[in-house]
């Protein structure tokens, strides 16, 4: 097995898409791409066998779609990483500070060169008009090509449920 390249994680919040995704890219662009989800009911009264018969569990295996390999390569085409964990980064005071519970978790870590990263993209820590250089914009562009194909890996499931 190659080694780990970058790992994505969402867990939504109260008002996010019902699913939870982990994803992990291989530096030969193999994935693991794991999603819980529901499927959505056809009655509204409430049974709690029925609704626990909605959930569902997939785990997908295969090569990475070549757009999103290239927003990798533009990526990490950087003598340096300098995506930050957050964006604005937070001073040790703002750390300590109250955070809602409901925000939801979503996150990447890269492991570059022996040395892992994290970047927080959830929207209480990430303000994407705050990204300017190069690197960052790219980021953005990598960010967007994961949303749009776990969208699609999400909507394509549904369709096609059993």
């Amino acid at each position: 097995m190659e080694n780990v390249l970058i790992q994505y994680s969402y867990y939504p919040s109260i008002t996010g898409i019902i699913r939870v995704v982990d994803i992990c890219i291989y530096e030969n662009f193999d994935f693991k791409f794991e999603i819980f989800y529901y499927k959505k009911p056809d009655k509204t009264i409430f049974d709690e066998a029925y609704y626990r018969s909605l959930r569902r569990h997939k785990k997908l295996n295969d090569k990475l779609p070549s757009a999103i390999q290239n927003n990798i390569k533009r990526l990490l085409c950087f003598k340096r990483f300098e995506i930050k964990r957050t964006y604005p980064e937070l001073t040790d005071k703002e750390k300590q500070q109250y955070e809602p519970s409901d925000i939801g978790n979503e996150f990447y870590t890269f492991y570059i060169s022996g040395k892992k990263y994290s970047v927080n993209v959830n929207p209480w820590y990430f303000n994407k008009d705050l990204l300017k250089t190069e690197q960052e914009l790219f980021f953005l562009e990598f960010h967007k090509s994961i949303l749009d194909w776990i969208d699609e890996t999400h909507n394509t499931l549904i369709k096609y449920e059993d």
